[in-house]
């Protein structure tokens, strides 16, 4: 619910601190808000001395802006990000287990290794995220096991999106710093600082699943060079000759995905995917996250058991519970970076942030509850003319937050604060304006009329209130509304209004109004509740939702191809929820030797549409009996690898029409030979053989 900036503002209260890193730390948090709303988040904060880097802020932000904008079950959810007290955070997602590095260490130090079921899950569940951020134009550039999230209840998540390019940008520049772990998953090209598409991603992926398979870190090195050295040009392994219960179409897959070639990696996250799920199912391996789950808790359960050492205030098993984008301490970071303390940080425990609105960048700004707010009842205009400012924007120290141009609780980030040329109101606006100004003049003379009809001995102060009231102008406020994409028509309380977003439309203050937006092809967006204070700019940012219909389709046996009005969508089992909504669609079900199946579909947004069909064999049968002669009586029946029955035991064997070889045995006789034979559609033939 959106309400008054300054009335029910959004809170963080940092629970404990879960991590350290070089780069950041990770804490632990509660949401509060309106009615009772309480939720565990983690919140990584950038160290100052990252967080002080223009070039760093601004590539962060812009990651940041990014991140907040991906949903998906594999992916860590980004809520929030901002400044505070001089340096950058984000709010995201807690997931409850641990990630994939601290897993792999765990079980390496038992001489075990990941068992494949959960392995396959794993590396399915990474592409499928992979699949849905490359989509959108994402790409992740640190995809390494300590960003891949695994929670007790067998998820798989991404963390990170993009936020660590900057921290890898300033290592480049240090080549003879320890190796930090992302280094030993880079692509050729990302080692090269060549710009980056989808298929690094793939190429630091085959790296974790190589790892994730044997337990080996694919490109061994003591120091940067000698990392990059083997990148280059190392001969890949085949993860068969570490561990050779492994499927052999592993080692294909993993080739395909570590080709130095950019251009010969599969073209998407999603071949993959679909690749390894069929390597599952043909070697009938129970790749679930059931699978997963018991794997974290063996690990988890076990570290629960152990006692648990103090050291400088952390804990001691921080690698067995870093669990959020890359901020704790790892197994390849240096002490130094693991042991770093800030007196800021310190600060941070246990104490409770609320919003105060958002800055130019969009970035969220906070301060501790309680905090002395230096310009805390001016309002945004009269600020500006103060300060000789037209326009502006937040210093990124929010020690005089704008309070007042608050972003509504629970909006996203956006942009915008400091003093802002009010625009030129519609005729209707101007028209509701100038009577809020008359219904104020008018208050204004009862005033002085009544000050003198009671003998008040200060008519002088009353009419001195009057005259600043008609000259304060009308009870007015403003939304600014900011939408991606742009272009959302807006309705306030049911009416349209007369321009798109991004847009300022003047309002009268403290009057409730539920804002509506709509774009064609995203769905409706309704805010309830909005209210906004005299004088205030309020904004909201609001990413719209396309609208979508979910198709799934399935086939017995599986593996036919799938197209939607002639485009092809994939195989079966099937399931798209990203396809634009249409009514009489046509599904073309097809699989070689067996009958295509087409029919007409419709798709609702945000609904389900569900199709499973039994495929019917286009291939035609006959039937024959063998009849056995000379040096045996009987022979073994074989035909494609396949045994038929024994012959003249067996009859009727149903096979292909046309011309087909068999192949008869009689291991006791020690004859074995193959011949070719006649069947007709519709026919039983006798065929007689000499062995």
């Amino acid at each position: 619910m959106t309400v008054a900036p300054d009335k029910s503002l959004e809170r963080y209260e940092i629970v404990g601190r879960i991590a350290t890193g070089g780069m950041a730390e990770v804490f632990r948090a509660k949401a509060y808000g309106a009615h009772g709303f309480e939720k565990t988040l983690a919140i990584k904060r950038i160290l100052p001395d990252f967080a002080r880097d223009p070039e760093f802020e601004e590539r962060f932000i812009q990651e940041a802006k990014l991140a907040v904008q991906l949903a998906h079950a594999n992916i860590v959810q980004v809520f929030d990000f901002g400044r505070f007290e001089g340096t950058l955070f984000i709010a995201m997602e807690y997931v409850d287990g641990l990630d994939l590095a601290a897993l792999l260490r765990a079980l390496n130090a038992r001489g075990e290794q990941v068992p494949i079921g959960a392995a396959l899950h794993i590396c399915i569940e990474l592409c499928k995220g992979l699949d849905y951020a490359h989509q959108r134009g994402v790409v992740h550039r640190d995809v390494s096991p300590s960003n891949v999230l695994l929670s007790r209840s067998g998820e798989v998540k991404i963390a990170d999106f993009g936020i660590a390019q900057a921290e890898i940008d300033r290592a480049r520049a240090r080549p003879e710093r320890r190796i930090m772990g992302k280094w030993r998953y880079m692509s050729p090209e990302q080692a090269e600082g060549e710009p980056l598409e989808a298929r690094s991603d793939l190429f630091s992926a085959g790296a974790v699943m190589f790892e994730l398979f044997t337990g080996r870190k694919l490109f061994p090195g003591d120091d940067a060079q000698a990392v990059i050295d083997n990148i280059r040009s190392m001969p890949i392994p085949r993860v068969t000759d570490i561990r050779p219960q492994l499927p052999p179409r592993i080692d294909e897959l993993l080739a395909r995905m570590l080709d130095r070639d950019v251009a010969r990696r599969p073209a998407r996250a999603a071949d993959i995917q679909r690749a390894l799920t069929e390597v599952s199912y043909d070697s009938s391996i129970v790749a679930s996250a059931l699978d997963v789950a018991d794997t974290v808790e063996s690990v988890l359960g076990a570290a629960r058991a152990e006692p648990v050492a103090a050291a400088s205030g952390k804990l001691a098993i921080d690698d067995l519970i870093r669990q959020q984008l890359g901020g704790a301490v790892g197994a390849d970071a240096t002490e130094a970076d693991a042991d770093r303390q800030t007196e800021e940080a310190s600060l941070l425990h246990t104490q409770t942030f609320v919003r105060r609105g958002v800055d130019a960048d969009g970035a969220t700004l906070w301060e501790r509850e309680g905090q002395t707010r230096t310009i805390a009842a001016v309002p945004s205009a009269i600020r500006g003319e103060r300060s000789g400012r037209t326009t502006g924007r937040t210093s990124a120290l929010p020690a005089a937050p704008a309070d007042r141009d608050a972003a509504p609780p629970g909006r996203g980030p956006g942009a915008g604060d400091g003093a802002v040329a009010t625009p030129v109101p519609s005729r209707r606006w101007r028209w509701a304006a100038g009577a809020v100004a008359l219904a104020a003049a008018a208050a204004a003379i009862g005033a002085v009329v009544a000050a003198r009809d009671r003998g008040d001995r200060r008519p002088a102060e009353a009419a001195a209130v009057a005259a600043a009231a008609v000259d304060a102008g009308p009870l007015m406020g403003t939304l600014d509304i900011q939408t991606v994409p742009e272009g959302a028509r807006v309705r306030l309380n049911g009416e349209l209004y007369d321009d798109v977003t991004p847009t300022q439309i003047p309002v009268r203050a403290l009057e409730v109004y539920t804002v509506t937006l709509e774009h064609d092809d995203y769905r409706p967006k309704v805010i309830p509740n909005v209210a906004v204070e005299p004088g205030v700019r309020f904004a909201i940012r609001e990413t719209l939702e396309p609208r979508a219909a979910r198709l799934v389709v399935d086939t017995r046996p599986r593996g036919a191809t799938v197209r939607l009005n002639g485009a092809r969508l994939g195989v079966t089992p099937l399931d798209r929820s990203d396809l634009p909504p249409m009514r009489g669609m046509q599904l073309v079900i097809d699989k070689p030797n067996y009958k295509t199946e087409t029919l007409v579909v419709d798709l609702e947004d945000g609904q389900t549409t569900e199709v499973f069909r039994e495929l019917t064999s286009a291939v035609e049968y006959g039937r024959v009996n063998i009849a056995i002669t000379g040096r045996t009586t009987w022979a073994n029946v074989w035909f494609r690898g396949r045994l038929l029955g024994r012959a003249p035991k067996d009859r009727n064997f149903q096979l292909p029409v046309g011309r087909q070889r068999i192949r008869l045995d009689n291991p006791a006789a020690g004859i074995s030979k193959v011949v070719t034979i006649e069947v007709r559609k519709d026919a039983v033939l006798t065929h007689r053989v000499e062995l």
